[in-house]
């Protein structure tokens, strides 16, 4: 949830004052921060897929203890 909340407003307000202050960005550049700020949160949601699968019916999803 970072990066939707915090890391693209605070991308998209630093790009305007920096472009302010006369320096230059490139257009490649933006499109490839948020092409990462969106491949973040789907990177983690694609790593909690197989703890989503193998959890118990009690709804414990940690380590397994045998015993």
């Amino acid at each position: 949830m970072t990066t939707p909340l915090v890391v693209i407003p605070f991308s998209v307000w630093a790009w305007r004052r920096l472009k302010a202050d006369g320096v230059p960005i490139a257009p490649s550049d933006r499109r490839l921060n948020i092409a990462l700020a969106a491949a973040v949160p789907l990177a983690h949601a694609i790593a909690r897929l197989p703890r989503l699968r193998r959890q118990d019916p009690d709804g414990n999803n940690g380590p397994r203890m045998s015993g």
